[in-house]
């Protein structure tokens, strides 16, 4: 059985890239590992680390995809999260997750952003329920009190 691509971003180290951001009105060089998440502000971002915000001149669109490969996913319009430094995910309402990082700082995402977030974290668990009775032959009309299975149903 492959692993999950949860799995795999923890197992596998990121390749760390180098974001600048300002603070008190000097430059930092940051490693992208050490950011928990990144939020818009306007024409900024402001990136979050170690309990310190930074901002920097750059968009959320061009570091999700700059910071693709390293660990981040974009949860809402405006939020990209570190996978790393998530503790724990908590389901807040229909298609929305509160993600809380191990810094205590809570993020919400966006339900437009539901699949691709399931996509790297099973955040839902699958239901194995009975498996379906066929007690007919296919393509039989189903009796009082049965219900109708579809052929390629039956077949699993």
């Amino acid at each position: 059985m492959p692993p999950r691509p949860c799995e795999l971003w923890l197992s596998v180290p990121a390749p760390a890239l180098v974001l600048v951001g300002e603070r008190e009105r000097r430059l930092y060089v940051l490693k992208s590992d050490e950011i928990e998440y990144i939020e818009s502000h306007g024409n900024y971002v402001k990136l979050h680390g170690a309990g310190v915000e930074y901002i920097s001149r750059d968009s959320v669109k061009r570091l999700a995809a700059a910071l693709a490969g390293t660990g981040f996913i974009r949860i809402a319009r405006s939020l990209l999260v570190n996978v790393r430094w998530i503790h724990y995910a908590q389901r807040a309402s229909r298609g929305t997750y509160d993600f809380t990082l191990h810094s205590g700082s809570v993020v919400r995402s966006g339900s437009a952003y539901r699949d691709e977030i399931l996509e790297l974290l099973p955040l839902t668990q699958t239901r194995k329920g009975p498996e379906p009775r066929v007690d007919r032959a296919i393509g039989e009309r189903p009796t009082r009190g049965t219900q109708a299975v579809s052929p390629k149903l039956a077949e699993l």
